[in-house]
């Protein structure tokens, strides 16, 4: 069992939770996009956060099993 899946799975749900809470931050903005997001877009980047939270799950249970 290695530490690094464990840290790399902590630092994927992270940044999910962060997107699923905070989705109009700058980290999750295109870098010429000014204008204000739309709903569709916001919730895109919820559901994004989401299932890279799920991902981030996978990660730490598939490095403690190898």
């Amino acid at each position: 069992m290695s530490v690094f899946p464990i840290l790399l799975g902590l630092a994927v749900i992270a940044v999910g939770l962060i997107a699923n809470k905070n989705p109009e931050l700058w980290l999750f903005r295109r870098i010429d996009d000014d204008f204000e997001r739309s709903d569709v877009q916001l919730s895109f980047t919820r559901y994004g956060g989401v299932v890279c939270s799920i991902m981030g799950v996978v990660i730490i249970m598939f490095g403690m099993l190898f």
